[in-house]
């Protein structure tokens, strides 16, 4: 019976909970041995299992549809390897089906010849999906926590770079800091579009789209200000940051009150001798 052996593992769970690749390889080399399986060819994966949108998975089904009733199984250490969400397996277990594969697990074994075997499958597919919605949960709730308590999650905002102090992620300013400054001063001058403030930037190295800029005027972080997304019925909300502001509040309010319409953007450059006819005769 000519297989495919399949191990995947996550980087999280590399890192977190030590699954190893080698492991899984050498059961499964042990296993096909014992059962007299002949492997046509490995595949190890270094993804999530969320889905089935992944690198190695995609080479899978490509060699599986060009050489069809070729491969019978697809060989893997647990049901959680081969996906870590139910519908999406069932789903695929059907796609397999049409092309005359089937999958085998090593250590979680289901004899499809009993009634009780769907039973069982769904058991196994569920697990895992199960354990990634209570990590998904427990992952919000302490990115939550860390927020409330004024630290960091997430990609650092422009002006900021991300560091770690006593095993707390906080920002601190790096060599943009003063350009934001800058950005909130011209802004708040009424003496500048959002684009001349845009363009400016640009000017100085600090690549953004013209719907970007808007955010960043916005960003509270800059006010030393943690957003709190909202979760179940808790409302969203702003916590004290441990991170240095890089312009006042008062200078925030004003560029937001330009930004906004809510105060004149004043033109200093186009001809107004129709509305001053006094104007080319006197100077300030």
């Amino acid at each position: 019976m000519n297989v495919i052996a399949y191990e995947r593992v996550s980087t999280d769970e590399q890192s977190n909970f030590g699954f190893s690749l080698q492991h899984q390889k050498s059961v499964i080399k042990n296993y096909c041995e014992f059962k007299g399986y002949n492997i046509v060819e490995t595949f190890t994966e270094d993804y999530s299992g969320k889905d089935f949108d992944r690198p190695e998975w995609n080479k899978i089904m490509t060699l599986i549809k060009s050489r069809k009733g070729y491969i019978q199984k697809i060989i893997c250490l647990r049901w959680d390897r081969f996906s870590r969400n139910q519908m999406l397996s069932m789903k695929m277990m059907e796609t397999l089906q049409k092309q005359g594969v089937s999958i085998e697990t090593v250590e979680e074994q289901i004899d499809t010849s009993s009634p009780d075997s769907q039973l069982m499958m769904s058991i196994f597919l569920a697990m895992p999906e199960i354990e990634n919605r209570k990590n998904s949960i427990r992952t919000t709730e302490g990115m939550r926590r860390a927020r409330f308590e004024g630290n960091w999650t997430g990609s650092a905002p422009k002006g900021y770079r991300y560091v770690r102090i006593n095993n707390k992620s906080i920002l601190e300013p790096n060599h943009q800091a003063p350009l934001i400054t800058e950005a909130f001063t011209r802004m708040a001058s009424g003496a500048y579009s959002a684009e001349d403030v845009r363009k400016w930037l640009y000017e100085k190295g600090m690549v953004m789209t013209k719907n970007n800029f808007p955010m960043i005027i916005r960003n509270k972080v800059y006010i030393g200000k943690v957003y709190v997304k909202p979760w179940k019925n808790e409302p969203e909300s702003y916590a004290v940051g441990k991170h240095p502001p890089l312009v006042s509040e008062d200078l925030f309010h004003r560029a937001n009150a330009v930004l906004d319409g809510r105060r004149k953007n004043w033109d200093f450059e186009s001809d107004k001798t129709d509305l001053y006819p006094l104007k080319p005769f006197m100077k300030c």
